[in-house]
């Protein structure tokens, strides 16, 4: 064989190291965005899916004295289908879907919130938002369960729908594809034995696209400022609310916050 040609052989694998190298360089995750508060001025729709398969209805049973007997279990409570949150400054609505077709309203007043019971629409929840027991229950503010996404639980990058988001996870990611692409496959955590299933994927503008907990899967949506109605506050709501902050006492530490 041509010695020069031996040579060149030789050196074809050496020239391929930095590649490889490249390639596993390009799986390292880079840095994830910081989670945003929610709009100051905007509307969005959480939609919830849930995987857990439906109880199928108890078999009949034979009594001890020969009657078929069906056990009938107690009929589920509703699920939250979805969730719709207008906000604009301090005045903020929100409209709950359950799977039996009931939807409650709420809304907040400054620190006030307002809500029909779940149980009674006919009658009126009032909350003072400042009350540690309701830490978490201004939307306005935040988004409610989503304080565990954390740079500590960044595990990679991933796409839903051709968009670009960040993946976030309560247990260790899979290990990397043997891929230059730096988009990561998100684990099955069926198999995972006390594993807690949380996981969110968030925009590259720090945004939440969707979130699983267990085997509730929620999908967010967000309009456009523009979009943004005029927020109308019927007039129960206005009077209970008002009601509820003539009833606070000066020494009230919910007082000093709303006066």
């Amino acid at each position: 064989m041509n010695k020069n040609l031996l040579i060149t052989l030789l050196l074809i694998p050496a020239c391929l190291l930095p590649a490889r190298a490249l390639a596993q360089t390009s799986l390292v995750p880079p840095k994830p965005p910081k989670l945003q508060s929610p709009p100051k001025r905007g509307a969005w729709v959480i939609t919830y899916k849930n995987d857990k398969p439906k109880q199928s209805p108890a078999p009949p049973a034979r009594s001890g004295d020969g009657i078929m007997v069906t056990l009938r279990p107690l009929r589920p409570p509703a699920e939250v289908k979805s969730r719709q949150y207008t906000v604009d400054g301090k005045l903020a609505k929100s409209v709950t879907l359950y799977s039996d077709g009931k939807t409650i309203t709420g809304y907040i007043i400054d620190m006030i919130g307002v809500r029909e019971r779940t149980d009674d629409p006919k009658d009126l929840v009032l909350d003072h938002l400042s009350s540690p027991y309701l830490a978490g229950a201004d939307f306005r503010t935040h988004f409610s369960g989503l304080e565990w996404v954390r740079p500590e639980n960044y595990k990679g990058v991933v796409e839903i729908g051709e968009v670009r988001c960040h993946y976030f996870a309560e247990v260790p990611a899979p290990s990397a594809p043997p891929s230059t692409t730096s988009v990561f496959s998100a684990p099955d955590f069926s198999s995972l034995p006390g594993a807690s299933g949380r996981e969110a994927w968030i925009t590259e503008d720090g945004f939440p696209r969707q979130t699983r907990d267990g085997s509730v899967t929620a999908t967010y949506a967000f309009k456009p400022a523009d979009a943004i109605g005029t927020i109308d506050v019927p007039e129960r709501y206005r009077a209970a609310a008002q009601s509820f902050l003539d009833s606070l006492s000066p020494k009230d530490p919910a007082y000093s916050k709303t006066k």
